[in-house]
């Protein structure tokens, strides 16, 4: 379910089946109550219901912006964490600052590529390419630390800062992976649909003709909200992306450090 939910034929489906099912409450409404001389009259439930509608869209709402803003303090730590470990990289030694200074413009560009992945699988495929990026930096600086004692000082003032951006890039992973539940946008989307019917049901007892602004309204405000929510919840198909500005400036000045 959560390939057809992120899927560009979703975006396409939705609003379809959320127009029908308002059509099918309409015509409920006229062919079983109204041209049968049926009287039907609201049972007090309708406004609750719809009511534990906009509390749910809300909930969802509010849990997908956390997640979202969550991804983008991620995305500033790490840059923290580069423009930290470059810094300490100017007090050490020219094969230390060598070293450290192509691993982050080549990290900087692994990571923007993982930004701007539009599958799992090409997310997937960047994130190995950066956990053999890492190691390889590691087993480097680790092979200059072991080879002089003042240089494994150096080496010991870099390591904090190396595990910081390091954590970053495993949390920004993790970060990525969280989602909201999919029985959570399923139960959305099956709510909408439901009150899709009700809004067409209760609107095919307006005598003054078809009366088509109210159900025009909430189709295109719930097509917009359940859109939203798909964009927030995915951050590699997503139109709603962290951005990474600060990583594209850091990159920046340190192709134009000459130290």
């Amino acid at each position: 379910m959560r390939y057809l939910i992120d899927s560009t034929m979703f975006t396409i489906l939705y609003p379809i089946l959320l127009v029908g099912t308002v059509i099918w409450g309409y015509l409920i409404a006229q062919k079983r109550y109204k041209n049968k001389g049926r009287i039907w009259t609201p049972s007090g439930t309708e406004s609750p219901i719809i009511g534990f509608f906009a509390l749910l869209l809300s909930f969802t709402f509010l849990s997908t912006n956390n997640i979202m803003r969550d991804r983008i303090s991620i995305v500033h730590k790490e840059a923290d964490a580069i423009s930290n470990l470059h810094r300490q990289s100017l007090l050490c030694s020219q094969n230390y600052k060598y070293l450290t200074k192509e691993f982050l413009i080549r990290y900087i560009d692994q990571q923007i590529s993982f930004y701007e992945a539009h599958a799992h699988q090409e997310s997937d495929q960047i994130k190995k390419q950066i956990e053999l990026l890492n190691g390889d930096y590691l087993t480097n600086i680790l092979k200059i630390g072991n080879s002089n004692p003042d240089l494994k000082l150096q080496l010991q003032s870099l390591y904090p800062h190396y595990n910081n951006l390091s954590s970053s890039f495993y949390a920004i992973t993790y970060s990525f992976a969280e989602r909201t539940p999919v029985s959570v946008i399923g139960l959305l989307i099956i709510a909408s649909l439901l009150i899709g019917m009700l809004v067409g049901f209760m609107n095919g007892f307006y005598d003054g003709g078809k009366h088509l602004l109210v159900p025009l309204i909430f189709i295109v405000l719930v097509t917009l909200s359940i859109q939203t929510i798909r964009d927030m919840d995915n951050p590699t198909k997503g139109a709603i992306k962290p951005k990474i500005d600060n990583l594209i400036e850091l990159k920046m000045s340190l192709l134009s450090s000459t130290r």
